[in-house]
């Protein structure tokens, strides 16, 4: 068996079936858990269940959107934002939905979290592009654009902890989501 002792592992789905025995065996080997599942009750009772090391997601829209903002920022270093975009908004924002989270707050997090990750190496295109235009290297590029990427990750906590101040707008002239 693998030693998850001090690791931490998500589980999406994690709520029933396969993703609960995958939460309940890496639990028993010492990992710190988080549970994502459309279904919120039982994603709650499996973490109440589980006891202190493990998390239940759909408890913090935060801590969602934050992991949700992890994963694209990791697969944005390879891939371009189009990419990302077609291929994952179909699979998290029915589940983003699910949980009350709304559209605008989550395609504001992934536009930024795909920027992110797009000016991230190994790949980061947008290094390659801005080294190409200033004649200067990858490793000067990749030093001078860090102020940039704090700014992104800074406004993307803050977009992540109060949606509102992203949709009030929206809210006034649309009415509510949900």
């Amino acid at each position: 068996m693998i030693d998850l002792r001090q690791k931490s592992i998500v589980v999406t789905g994690g709520a029933s079936g396969i993703g609960a025995a995958i939460c309940a065996a890496a639990y028993k080997e010492g990992a710190s858990v988080g549970v994502i599942d459309i279904d919120g009750d039982a994603a709650i009772n499996l973490c109440k269940k589980l006891g202190r090391r493990a998390y239940c997601a759909l408890e913090s829209p935060f801590l969602l959107l934050m992991i949700i903002a992890v994963i694209l920022i990791i697969t944005g270093m390879f891939l371009e934002s189009i990419a990302q975009i077609i291929l994952l908004t179909p699979l998290l924002l029915p589940i983003l939905m699910a949980l009350g989270i709304d559209p605008i707050v989550f395609g504001i997090v992934m536009v930024i979290s795909c920027e992110v990750g797009f000016l991230t190496p190994p790949v980061g295109a947008n290094l390659f592009v801005a080294a190409r235009i200033t004649n200067l290297g990858i490793d000067k590029i990749s030093v001078a654009v860090l102020p940039f990427l704090l700014a992104y990750i800074g406004v993307l906590v803050l977009v992540a902890l109060f949606p509102g101040v992203i949709t009030w707008l929206p809210d006034l002239v649309y009415g509510k989501f949900g």
